[in-house]
């Protein structure tokens, strides 16, 4: 018995010493890339005892090795269940999910491993590959510096770093970090492949391609390398090239999102927009969280005219976009192309959320179109927080919405101030021209506008050009906006002594032209609105130039010399938040101008309003619509039975707000009439069929209250602190009705209670007193406007001619001839 036992132990030892040889000589095998011979040993090593999971564990990386990560899967699971406790198992089977695309197990696997043994370096490394796909970088770097901080000498750990720092944008960090790689292994295929994409952010295409070149010969099975190759060649106009080189990555990786989404755009840029679409659902379909295949998709389907699936597309990716960096922007913009201004706004405020530091435009623009859609809950404090965010910052944001906040005049005069110093040419010229030498001694004055069509401005400014004294002044139009075959652009072509299309003409060619065209004063009537040629009046084409008409507020810019207002509008005393010198004409600043509108014969029932109603009407921008003045007005409906409140239909959003915000106040929605946009003389018709206008603060009606007053109907003002709030206090002034202009809401809402209640007779006067006034009150007096205007011309001509820097004036203090020989530069 004891014979038996003591010769089984023997053989016992003696098959054990055989295992031990075999699986030695099989590691042997597997180092020297002999993969047949050492998958046979090991296979030899488990029949004899299959519970040899280190035999396992090789086969399974051997199977990895000759592409069959599957089979690699089974392996090494079958080997973590004879001994689950195997830390590196655990990292092996994370890294072989991960490159098959099964992220979700790979965490896991990747995250057992680290949690049975911390120290474990290449755990932590492989963890953070995985984080790196996942898109989730912050906890990827933090994992990567982990697996350093335990190994200083991990160079795969400094490869995965340097490439989570690159596609941060982090390019600098990601270098030293691929330096490092390569100085522990100079034969890192990663190291390089990442090298290569910090080269090609930086613009440096040769190099990069020389590292993915590198990283390829060192692995020609590196799909990533072959895929960012591809980006290169592309780059270079090689586009079949590119083709070729993703292909040839996803031969080797079909899995590979990267090589489907570089794919998809070497095809678009081909114009083959079909199979580019096709590459990036193939990558989003690979890797769902995958941003920027999201936003190429979503761009595309937007360009094509797919926006519902584009909105759908980058919805999907929400999720995924922690930080805001693609498809909250992306959704902006196609909310807003498309007109659905409520959704714009709740994705400007889910952006706000996810980002920490708060740029100020960010901030800005959402209370802007806030503004615009008539969403006010909280709008004043979050205006506070984003101009506070731009006296901070300096940051620039387009001006014009700050007429609109709730902010002082010295806030307009920080956000001006910060835009106009986007505005500086290289080849500006420092010093302003010399009055050009005119052999008819006239004053030439350029006025430059992209609105001399069927628009407000035109209208306003069509009688001063017809006006203008041409003994004295030869006038000049530079035009970049549409001919729109209408009778006021035929008029405007003709009165300009000189009317020069600049819509083809770059700002150079049009700097130049003002330069040759001797222009004395040149008078921007755009100012910060929509399509303004900023640039050109920074460019100092001119000896003088002037903001006028187009934007009431200062440029905050040092190439601009004057603003045009009047004492009413402008008072000298706000002089500190403007950096134009302020201009003072004897009336109102706004020119008008009511001959040759005509409107046409329209019925109550054809605007859509009630027969016998009391209509209140305000015409206005939706943005010019305050909370505190809205409500005014629903207490004024619910005061005045059966009236209703006409407002400009302009857009959707507005008018569904407004029509909730109405309910909210006891107001039964329908007394909100909107009227459709519609052409010119139907809309003048309108005014007729209103009984008062309500003007707005902070900004008033502008040109639209020019027109209710040249066609006959009375205006309610309430006065405002800045230019943009006394406008139509001016107007009415110079209407020769300035009992309509009050001091305070509760003024302003009491007498239009009385207007629309007992005192109508008196309403009726006012209207009877518009119609009369056409022909004397200076507001519609365009000859006499011309002559007014002329001499603040004149003189600030006659200022510079004598070497006088630009200084405030009011021309009713100027001599009543001003000579404007500019040869003997007196006055």
């Amino acid at each position: 018995m004891d014979d038996k036992l003591h010769g089984s132990n023997k053989s016992r030892s003696a098959l054990l010493r055989s295992q031990v040889t075999g699986y030695a000589m099989a590691v042997d095998y597997w180092k020297a890339g002999r993969l047949a011979d050492a998958q046979m040993i090991y296979r030899q090593v488990l029949a004899a005892q299959p519970d040899h999971f280190h035999s396992l564990h090789h086969l399974g990386l051997i199977e990895q090795q000759l592409g069959q990560p599957e089979r690699a899967v089974e392996l090494i699971r079958h080997c973590l269940a004879i001994k689950p406790d195997f830390t590196e198992g655990w990292s092996d089977l994370g890294c072989i999910l991960l490159s098959i695309g099964r992220e979700g197990e790979a965490l896991t696997a990747c995250e057992q491993a680290v949690s049975l043994d911390p120290q474990f370096p290449p755990g932590h490394a492989n963890l953070g590959n995985v984080l790196l796909k996942m898109g989730q970088r912050a906890e990827a770097m933090a994992s990567l510096l982990l697996a350093i901080n335990l190994d200083p000498k991990h160079a795969p750990a400094y490869a995965s770093l340097a490439d989570a720092m690159a596609t941060e944008g982090r390019l600098e960090d990601a270098f030293q970090s691929c330096t490092k790689a390569l100085a522990l292994d100079p034969y890192l295929a990663m190291a390089h492949a990442v090298k290569g994409f910090v080269m090609h952010q930086r613009g440096q295409f040769s190099e990069a391609k020389a590292a993915f070149v590198q990283a390829l010969q060192i692995d020609p099975n590196y799909a990533v390398a072959h895929t960012r190759l591809a980006n290169t060649l592309r780059i270079e106009g090689r586009f079949q090239a590119a083709i070729a080189a993703n292909k040839c990555a996803l031969d080797i990786d079909p899995t590979c999102a990267e090589a489907y989404c570089n794919l998809g755009v070497t095809l678009q840029a081909l114009g083959r927009n079909d199979e580019a679409l096709e590459a990036y659902r193939k990558a989003i379909d690979l890797r769902p969280e995958f941003l920027e295949a999201h936003a190429n998709l979503g761009m595309l389907l937007h360009r094509v005219g797919q926006c519902d699936e584009a909105i759908e597309t980058f919805q999907a990716a929400i999720s995924f976009d922690t930080t805001g960096e693609f498809a909250l922007p992306n959704l902006i913009s196609i909310f807003k192309q498309t007109g659905r201004l409520n959704e714009a706004s709740e994705s400007y405020r889910q952006l706000i959320a996810c980002r920490e530091g708060q740029s100020a435009s960010l901030l800005y623009d959402y209370c802007s179109l806030r503004r615009e859609i008539c969403d006010w809950w909280d709008l004043e404090a979050e205006e506070e927080r984003a101009i506070a965010a731009v006296r901070v910052r300096n940051e620039r944001v387009p001006p014009f919405m700050s007429l609109a906040m709730q902010c002082s005049a010295g806030d307009q005069q920080t956000v001006a101030r910060a835009w106009a110093q986007g505005f500086v040419l290289g080849n500006a010229q420092k010093n302003a021209p010399s009055v050009a030498v005119n052999p008819t001694g006239r004053i030439r004055i350029g006025y430059l506008s992209s609105d001399l069509f069927n628009h407000a401005t035109a209208r306003l400014i069509a009688g001063l050009i017809d006006q203008h004294d041409r003994k004295r002044f030869e006038i000049f139009a530079y035009s970049w906006g549409c001919d729109d075959g209408s009778e006021l652009r035929a008029r405007l072509t003709d009165s300009f002594d000189n009317f020069a299309d600049i819509r083809q003409t770059s700002h150079g060619e049009t700097i130049s032209r003002i330069r040759d065209d001797g222009i004395d004063i040149l008078v921007d009537l755009k100012g910060y609105t929509r399509d303004a040629r900023t640039i050109i009046m920074a460019s100092r084409p001119a000896p003088v130039q002037v903001n006028f008409l187009g934007y009431p507020g200062t440029m905050g810019a040092d190439f601009i010399d004057y603003i045009i207002a009047d004492p009413y509008v402008l008072p000298m005393d706000q002089q500190p938040f403007y950096d134009e010198k302020i201009v003072h004409l004897p009336n109102c600043y706004q020119p008008n101008d009511v001959s040759g509108q005509t409107p046409i014969e329209l019925t109550r029932a054809q605007c859509g309003l009630p027969k016998d109603a009391f209509v209140f009407c305000s015409f206005v921008g939706e943005y010019k619509i305050s909370r505190q003045v809205f409500a005014a007005w629903m207490k004024l409906l619910t005061k005045v039975p059966g009236s209703v409140l006409w407002l400009l239909e302009v857009n959707e959003s507005a008018k569904v707000n407004l029509q909730r915000e109405a309910g909210t106040q006891g107001v039964d929605a329908s007394r909100l009439i909107f009227a459709p946009k519609v052409p010119m003389d139907e809309h003048l018709a309108r005014y007729k069929h209103a009984d008062l206008f309500l003007d707005t603060l902070p900004v008033n009606a502008h040109a639209t209250a020019s027109e209710a007053l040249g066609f006959g109907l009375p205006v309610l003002t309430c006065v405002g602190k800045k230019f943009a709030g006394r406008v139509a206090g001016s107007l009415l002034k110079a209407a020769e009705l300035p009992e309509l202009i009050t001091e305070s809401l509760e003024d302003y809402s009491a007498l239009a209670l009385r207007l629309a209640t007992d005192e109508r007779d008196k309403l009726s006067e006012w209207h009877k007193k518009l119609e009369l006034n056409r022909n004397t009150a200076p507001l519609f007096q365009p000859e006499r406007y011309a002559r007014d205007i002329e001499a603040a011309y004149a003189y600030m001509v006659w200022l510079y001619a004598n070497g006088r820097k630009p200084e405030s004036f009011a021309v009713a203090d100027l001599p009543n001839t001003l000579n404007t020989q500019r040869s003997t530069g007196t006055a």
